[in-house]
């Protein structure tokens, strides 16, 4: 009885480490687990001059001169979104 719980323990722990080699291995060669979301691009109008800039609860607001008029814009910190654009209206 006791051989057989060796044996069966010995097993276990041999699969064990071939589930933790397995693990590694995936997460080294860069092919497992999950990813970040991507960052998104946006770029603000040619004429666009940063005037003010300011984070707040996971937000990036931006103040931005352009041409004659402000602009405000808010981001989203986590993925570079925009989420909002405050301009006068015209």
């Amino acid at each position: 009885m006791l051989r057989a719980v060796v044996i069966v323990l010995g097993a276990l722990i041999v699969i064990a480490l071939a589930i933790l080699a397995f693990g590694v291995a995936t997460k080294i060669g860069g092919r497992g687990g999950a990813r970040g979301p991507e960052a998104s691009a946006y770029a603000l109008p040619r004429d666009a001059r940063i005037l003010d800039m300011q984070t707040s609860a996971n937000r990036l607001i931006l103040r931005v001169q352009t041409g004659t008029s402000q602009e405000v814009y808010v981001f989203d910190a986590d993925n570079g979104r925009l989420i909002a654009r405050i301009a006068p209206a015209k």
